[in-house]
């Protein structure tokens, strides 16, 4: 756990930024000004701690702690990332997390400062693009951050409710969708599934973890609603020319740009 007595060296975990030099890490190679912020959301001490190292490793932050305000700001569309460092004491953190993944596809890394394993599995179900548990070792937080962000960047722009893809454009406020200005009608549930096989452009998704975190339940053995909503998405996009949706057989689908 962070700990604000405690010198830079000794935050992530006790011991291990001794050796560990914040310049020879990643940083982004962006210009600076180009650069969106990380947010992050918790106590003052712990936000202050932790925004130091990550200033030092090349990253511009913003930390805020935890209320309305910062739960405002996760939604706003001005940061590229937010951290929400638990536990928070105003709001419980996975009402929080849950607040801005209805509203925002925001990356969104937890940190807790108890090992419960419960939270995790919630957190991951509800959104959230990673959790980890402190004490966390400099370089795992590092690359965790890089990570994400690649994932975020790799062709998809992610900008608080809207998400545009070589012509392809949905916005969660209103849920439409627009190819090319043409506009494409989908059910809710529909477009949940879009999105969510959007933002992972490229990556091939199983029908457990579609059903898991759009469904919001279990895949059972004989249960194939995944598949009949994702053939009438398939139908509906392909109508357009917009994007395919590709089947894996016997694993899941994948998001496919022409």
């Amino acid at each position: 756990m962070f700990q604000n007595s405690k010198s830079l060296q000794t935050i992530l975990s006790p011991g291990s930024m001794q050796s560990w030099n914040p310049q020879q890490s990643y940083a982004p190679m962006l210009d600076e000004k180009e650069i969106l912020p990380i947010l992050i959301i918790g106590a003052a001490a712990e936000t202050g701690n932790l925004s130091r190292y990550l200033q030092a490793d090349g990253y511009p932050v913003e930390a805020i702690e935890e209320s309305e305000h910062g739960i405002a700001l996760a939604l706003s569309g001005q940061y590229r990332l937010a951290i929400f460092d638990l536990p928070f004491t105003f709001l419980n953190g996975l009402e929080a997390l849950r607040r801005v993944r209805r509203q925002s596809l925001l990356p969104v890394l937890i940190l807790s400062a108890e090992e419960n394993d419960m939270e995790r599995v919630m957190a991951l179900e509800l959104g959230a693009d990673d959790y980890l548990t402190k004490p966390i070792l400099p370089p795992e937080l590092t690359a965790r951050i890089r990570t994400i962000l690649r994932r975020a960047n790799t062709g998809v722009s992610v900008f608080s409710t809207l998400v545009k893809a070589r012509g392809l454009e949905l916005n969660r406020s209103d849920y439409r969708v627009k190819y090319r200005n043409e506009e494409i009608l989908l059910t809710t549930l529909e477009f949940e599934l879009l999105e969510y096989l959007v933002k992972k452009t490229g990556q091939i998704i199983s029908r457990d973890e579609l059903m898991q975190q759009v469904l919001g339940r279990q895949l059972s053995p004989n249960d194939r609603s995944v598949d009949v909503h994702i053939s009438n998405l398939r139908k509906k996009l392909s109508a357009t020319g917009a994007c395919k949706i590709k089947a894996i057989r016997g694993v899941g689908y994948t998001f496919l740009l022409t």
